[in-house]
């Protein structure tokens, strides 16, 4: 699904029912924001913060942790989600799904067998 930038929604309707245990939603590309740019806000004063290092000089807090989590990730100290819990700092994401039970499942359990159930429904 494209979403224009600044979309505040997105849905999807699938042409045929699907039967599913696990959704799985994948984010390819992110648009980048000027705001991303700017320098990081200490998440327990809220002021910026100059140091390199992402110290607050006022509460000596570290400004490149997770506001929800605490966690730091060291492999990109700007990303646009946390990589442990999911929260951005940037965006409110929401997923909404209109689902009823169901017992009836096929197993996919590897990428052979998933790929062989998105031929099939995209035959249907």
């Amino acid at each position: 699904v494209y979403i224009n930038p600044g979309a505040n929604e997105a849905k999807i309707d699938f042409p045929i029912p699907i039967t599913a245990s696990n959704i799985m939603i994948e984010f390819a590309n992110f648009y980048e924001n000027a705001l991303a740019n700017e320098r990081p806000i200490c998440p327990r004063c809220n002021r910026p913060v100059f140091a390199k290092a992402g110290v607050c000089e006022q509460c000596r807090e570290n400004a490149f942790q997770c506001k929800n989590c605490r966690n730091i990730n060291y492999e990109d100290l700007k990303a646009f989600m946390c990589n442990e819990c999911g929260f951005s700092r940037y965006v409110s994401i929401t997923y909404s799904l209109l689902a009823r039970s169901s017992f009836e499942c096929e197993r996919i359990e590897n990428d052979d067998d998933r790929k062989k159930l998105f031929t099939l429904t995209d035959k249907e």
